[in-house]
């Protein structure tokens, strides 16, 4: 695979427009809220993330890992950072469909949430990334957990779990401008806005990514945008959070692969037409509160919503087919822990209904269906984690 070469210009404007309060200048009470408030804002991710003292092969990247050397690329590309993660694209390059494998498994058997919310559609176990471009910029931090991990939300995590978690709230307030620019006319503008915490105890966070490329293949460019935005009260001893991304993307399809002999001659080949395409969009809703119930117990509650609506379009002759989907994806998570001394117990229970809609058309005919139906699941799970933590001391 021929690498695309991206670079990136990242200005940023700290501290303008915004009346934010700023760490250094806060009032006692206010301070007091924000060391609470991320104590609560933890306790959204430590739930089904594995901590150091657990016997669980994982890797942690924070927000400075995630975005080393990021210009815009897909999920896959920088998880094979980690070990036993592996990727590829359909296109050759590092925007559009491009998939993961973790210890040699695919993605449909990798469990995939955001803040503890799966991202895996049930009825086909896929997470798509490429429905929302430019996801890791609105990330704080991921964990992947290589084979037996913690319980979690969604799909089997048979290869391993992976968890990402969003942007928190706290963080100073400033404007960001990302822009880049690579090979095979790549390109994306990424302006971002944070508040701080203002002093109404409220906190915003919103980001705009617009991005595209003609592809290493003919005619395998991609082009989308996202909306990311978060915003949350931080009381004393709650915290009422809401996040949400809105993504659009338009794929000219090269899934098919090339015959060797074939590649000598044009190694840009895309079986696939010019005007075999897809279209999809997805969004999702997430509302969450934290709660100090006492000193060492927390009880998080959470409910989302997760659209997903697009087609695409396969020649098969003389025909060029239509194929549609639409899905929503409905639930409700509650989540206690109780810490004490060495002992840390977390239980939880995760409700959610799910259903999609198929539809088969043949263009440019698209009000007549050859065939609908409609794929339903309901899901009620709950898990419990008793977890001691042991030291040993060793005698030299």
């Amino acid at each position: 695979m021929t690498k695309a070469v991206l670079n990136t210009v990242t200005f940023f404007l700290l501290g303008v427009i915004v009346p934010a309060v700023q760490a250094q200048s806060l009032p006692e009470n206010l301070r007091d809220i924000v060391n609470h408030s991320k104590q609560l804002e933890s306790i959204v991710i430590s739930s089904i993330r594995a901590s150091d003292h657990m016997p669980v092969t994982e890797s942690t990247l924070q927000q400075q890992q995630v975005k080393f050397n990021y210009a815009g690329q897909e999920v896959p590309v920088v998880l094979a950072q980690t070990p036993s993660v592996t990727w590829y694209s359909d296109g050759g390059h590092f925007t559009g469909y491009s998939y993961l494998r973790l210890r040699g498994i695919d993605q449909t058997r990798i469990n995939f949430t955001l803040n503890g919310v799966p991202l895996n559609e049930p009825e086909d176990q896929g997470a798509y990334f490429s429905n929302y471009p430019d996801f890791l910029n609105n990330i704080q931090s991921v964990q992947i957990q290589r084979g037996v991990g913690t319980s979690t939300n969604g799909t089997g995590a048979f290869a391993g779990s992976v968890n990402f978690e969003s942007p928190s709230l706290l963080d100073s307030a400033g404007v960001e401008m990302q822009v880049s620019a690579g090979s095979y006319n790549t390109w994306q503008l990424s302006p971002q806005f944070k508040s701080g915490l203002l002093k109404n105890k409220m906190a915003f966070y919103v980001r705009y990514s617009n991005a595209r490329s003609d592809g290493f293949k003919e005619h395998s460019g991609t082009k989308g945008r996202t909306v990311f935005v978060s915003g949350g009260y931080f009381g004393r001893k709650s915290v009422i959070k809401f996040t949400a991304f809105n993504g659009m993307s338009k794929s000219e399809m090269a899934y098919l692969a090339v015959s060797e002999t074939d590649l000598k001659s044009n190694y840009r080949l895309n079986y696939l037409g010019e005007d075999e395409r897809d279209r999809f969009h997805q969004s999702l809703a997430i509302l969450q509160h934290s709660l100090a119930i006492s000193r060492n117990s927390y009880l998080l509650s959470t409910v989302y919503y997760n659209h997903l609506e697009g087609n695409y379009d396969i020649y098969f002759a003389p025909d060029m087919l239509n194929f549609a989907v639409r899905s929503n994806f409905l639930g409700g998570i509650i989540n206690y822990q109780h810490e004490k001394e060495k002992i840390v117990l977390s239980a939880g229970l995760h409700a959610a209904q799910y259903q999609r809609h198929h539809f088969l058309r043949v263009k440019p005919n698209l009000n007549e269906n050859l065939y609908f139906n409609t794929g339903e699941k309901r899901e009620v799970t709950n898990r419990q984690r008793p977890q001691t933590k042991f030291f040993f001391v060793i005698p030299t």
